[in-house]
């Protein structure tokens, strides 16, 4: 079974698609109404309630080892997956899950602060979630969440 996931930050990201879906995932631009981005105290980046507010992004389909592999990347329960309805069209809405702060703390991010801290971080932190196990063909059997160490 596939979950819509609507995504605002690295997991829009290709290198990262690669490294943990095992291949870039195509996405549809979609709109979130009423929440808003703030930067956290940790420097990251999370999305909570704001009326007038919106946050664009894109949403993502993936299976169940899929969504079970992002809530690791966003660190479930640091980050909150819940549905939400997200506008894909002038008239067109779909549910699907975010991962929000619902209660955290933070300030509206500045422009050069709307995209990943620091591309380099970035690179090392999915080269370092995305390690490879080596007897792939083993470990993928019946369970593809064994294809990285965590």
């Amino acid at each position: 079974m596939r979950e819509w996931l609507f995504a605002y930050g690295t997991l829009l990201n290709a290198k990262l698609q690669r490294q943990m879906f095992l291949g870039c995932l195509p996405h549809i631009g979609a709109t979130l109404h009423g929440w808003q981005i703030r930067l956290g105290q940790d420097g990251y980046r999370f999305i909570c309630p704001a009326n007038k507010m919106w946050v664009e992004g894109g949403l993502l389909r993936l299976n169940q080892a899929q969504l079970r592999r992002a809530d690791l990347w966003e660190e479930v329960p640091k980050y909150r997956r819940e549905r939400v309805r997200v506008q894909t069209g002038k008239r067109r809405f779909q549910t699907a899950w975010v991962y929000t702060r619902r209660d955290g703390k933070g300030r509206k991010p500045l422009g050069d602060e709307m995209s990943h801290r620091n591309p380099k971080a970035l690179h090392a932190a999915i080269k370092a979630f995305c390690r490879p196990v080596k007897d792939t063909k083993k470990a993928a059997r019946g369970n593809p969440r064994r294809l990285f160490q965590n």
